[in-house]
């Protein structure tokens, strides 16, 4: 008997076969591999995260950048360039000059300043665009409970890339241009990838399902 309570939790392709992470709540996580099925207890999945992401931070080896102190959505979006970073720097950047990648109404790849981004334009009152969009969230936890939540418990650390496109933080900077007394200034952890593998990171629009 199937269990009706599934969750899928990533979904990716490898060298053309579909790998899909499930959490079977109250049984187990299963890996699938195109036609193979892996399952693993909750305490083992738990274990080889902890090795894997132990593996990354000593092949890092950046004294100011610790995998294991991130936000796992921020980690899922820069996953593939992972390996690939080179240097994490502390900086102050006028916030005015961070960039977002977005998809509008008709899927076209916009590039754009905050204050044009649609996380932005929900802050000021426009609530309705949200529901257009794909926001990693918890289960059980709505996009506005999300939104909403930033409120309350904003991102400390906002990381951008070398041409000043945010990796993480983005829903918090929004947030806090609408505070009209918000800093110009702000902290930022630049990272620096190597050529041609910096994650090019945008907020898609939700899948249509037919």
């Amino acid at each position: 008997m199937s269990n009706p309570t599934v969750f899928e939790l990533n979904k990716i392709m490898i060298r053309n076969n579909i790998f899909v992470i499930e959490d079977n709540i109250a049984e187990s996580i299963h890996f699938h591999l195109g036609l193979v099925r892996f399952d693993l207890s909750i305490k083992e999945f738990n274990d080889i995260s902890t090795k894997f992401i132990n593996i990354l931070n000593e092949q890092l080896n950046i004294n100011n950048f610790d995998l294991n102190k991130q936000n796992e959505y921020f980690l899922e979006k820069i996953a593939s360039s992972i390996p690939y970073i080179v240097n994490v720097m502390d900086e102050i950047v006028d916030i005015n000059q961070l960039k977002y990648r977005f998809e509008n109404l008709n899927r076209e790849i916009i590039d754009e300043k905050l204050i044009s981004t649609p996380v932005y334009q929900y802050y000021l009152g426009n609530k309705e665009i949200i529901s257009n969009y794909e926001l990693k969230r918890d289960i059980w936890q709505s996009k506005e409970e999300l939104l909403e939540s930033i409120k309350s418990n904003a991102t400390t650390d906002i990381y951008i890339d070398e041409n000043n496109y945010i990796l993480d933080g983005y829903k918090t900077l929004c947030f806090s241009l609408t505070n009209k007394n918000y800093e110009k200034l702000i902290k930022v952890k630049r990272v620096i990838f190597a050529k041609n593998k910096i994650p090019n990171i945008i907020l898609k629009l939700e899948k249509k399902e037919w």
